[in-house]
């Protein structure tokens, strides 16, 4: 199924962001098995480079500051 068929079959359920969202699902679960089939990586090293990039995105997002927060009395500048 090519992205257009997709989007157009998905998009109407979930919404632009989430069918984008499951298309690089997709495109990672597919490069994930080509490793696999080749004999490149294994399930395993892949689910453990897997953890290691969330941890390392989990602490990069840690260190950022936090979200302002704005009062309610507060209107959106535009």
């Amino acid at each position: 199924m090519t992205f257009e068929e997709f989007l157009k079959l998905v998009v109407q359920k979930v919404g632009p962001n989430a069918t984008f969202d499951l298309s690089r699902d997709a495109r990672f679960k597919a490069l994930e098995n080509m490793l696999m089939e080749k004999g490149i990586a294994s399930k395993e090293e892949i689910e453990a480079e897997t953890e290691k990039c969330l941890g390392e995105i989990a602490e990069n997002i840690l260190k950022m500051p936090p979200v302002p927060i704005q009062k309610k009395d507060e209107h959106i500048q535009h």
